[in-house]
């Protein structure tokens, strides 16, 4: 039986379950290099955060394609993150604005 630390992410299907699928974990540097560039601020809402209130989330999901790759990354609040769940930002932001909601962002 493979290893399940030996994962490839670049070649799909290989029978591990989500469990055993392990991305790389982000570390504090990407985080405050992505903080920084964002001047503390959310990329989903725009509002300002404390680092300990927000990480680092994937633009495009994983399970659409995205990547982990630095330009696929953005820091954001928890909350908004788990608002977002699956979706890519798109998807998040033009539901709220046609119902007359306020926007995320």
């Amino acid at each position: 039986m493979a290893n399940p630390l030996d994962f490839d992410p670049t070649k799909p299907g290989l029978g591990f379950s989500p469990q055993q699928r392990r991305r790389p974990k982000f570390t504090e540097k990407e985080f405050n290099l992505h903080y920084g560039a964002q001047k503390g601020k959310c990329g989903i809402c725009g509002k300002r955060g404390t680092k300990n209130g927000m990480g680092l989330d994937h633009i495009i999901p994983i399970n659409k394609g995205g990547s982990d790759r630095s330009d696929n990354l953005h820091a954001v609040h928890s909350r908004c993150n788990s608002r977002k769940g699956t979706k890519d930002l798109d998807q998040v932001r033009k539901p709220a604005a046609r119902k007359g909601r306020r926007s995320l962002r």
